[in-house]
């Protein structure tokens, strides 16, 4: 016959938790051979008149991602996104002075140069270089970049994520330019030509460069 269960004697002190959370919308498009973020100028305290990433306070009715892409739609007008992944989850306890606020940030890839148009709590919106950002931005943002940007290059080697930025066609020389720029270092072009043809994700179109003083190269396109 088993035991009856009996309830511990021993007391726990439990703190309620009072705690936020709230979504980043870290976007990249890749314009005139340039990586660029989408950046707002915050129109309130804390961090006023500082650049931060698009994002806000999740919705009780919303998920995690229709969160992000309402945020990102109003601080910047943005609506159309070719990729959506979530990335990683900030949650220092001070990262935000007002109150407990947990951040997951997502990476958004948008695949031509949208006007951005600044609404609720932004105050401007602009596209910035990833080579030249800002040296300081609100909260934890430049940390938060940083791991999107690890997470993008990872992407880009695993798989075909480069078409969520690229245009149609392409030269090999553009393709090679934005795994610089997201890795941030320089590749050799002999090695990185040998490992994106065992890749099989490009194919040629036949057509080439016009009015450039250096040889035409071929565009290519996505198999």
């Amino acid at each position: 016959m088993k035991k009856p269960i009996r309830k511990s004697k021993v007391k726990y002190s439990i703190d309620l938790q009072d705690i936020t959370v709230a979504v980043d919308a870290v976007t990249f498009c890749y314009a005139n051979g340039k990586l660029e973020i989408a950046l707002v100028e915050r129109k309130y305290p804390p961090f006023q008149n500082m650049l931060a990433i698009p994002g806000g306070i999740v919705l009780n009715r919303e998920t995690l991602e229709e969160g992000t892409r309402r945020e990102l739609f109003e601080e910047t007008g943005i609506s159309e996104l070719g990729l959506i992944k979530e990335v990683a989850t900030f949650s220092d306890p001070n990262r935000d002075s007002r109150r407990r606020v947990i951040s997951v940030a997502f990476l958004c890839l948008v695949k031509q140069k949208f006007e951005l148009k600044a609404d609720t709590d932004a105050a401007a919106a602009d596209w910035f270089k990833v080579d030249f950002l800002p040296s300081e931005l609100a909260f934890d943002h430049a940390q938060i970049i940083d791991k999107v940007l690890s997470k993008l290059k990872e992407e880009l080697y695993a798989n075909a994520t480069a078409k969520h930025l690229l245009p149609d066609e392409f030269t090999l020389r553009e393709f090679q330019s934005l795994y610089e720029q997201v890795a941030r270092e320089k590749l050799e072009k002999r090695n990185f030509r040998k490992w994106l043809s065992a890749q099989k994700w490009l194919k040629p179109t036949g057509r080439f460069e016009e009015g450039t003083s250096h040889r035409p190269a071929e565009y290519y396109t996505w198999v």
